[in-house]
């Protein structure tokens, strides 16, 4: 198994993810003229996170679950 994250890694992976998805929707609506407020960023990037995550996690692997179980 790999190294162990502490939560706070874990919430400092996820900021900065984050952040650097905001730059770049805001790179592209600069591109395309376009003006969101704050909202519609967490709210944007929020729900294609979470798409990310499930599709990650779908695609582990069951027999890695199955080693840690038992």
């Amino acid at each position: 198994m790999e190294k162990e994250i502490s939560y706070e890694e874990f919430e400092e992976f996820i900021e900065r993810y984050f952040l650097q998805s905001v730059k770049e929707m805001k790179d592209y609506n600069d591109e395309q003229n376009d003006v969101e407020s704050v909202d519609q960023y967490k709210s944007t990037i929020d729900e294609g996170m979470m798409d990310n995550i499930s599709q990650i996690i779908d695609g582990i692997d069951d027999g890695k679950i199955e080693k840690i179980i038992g």
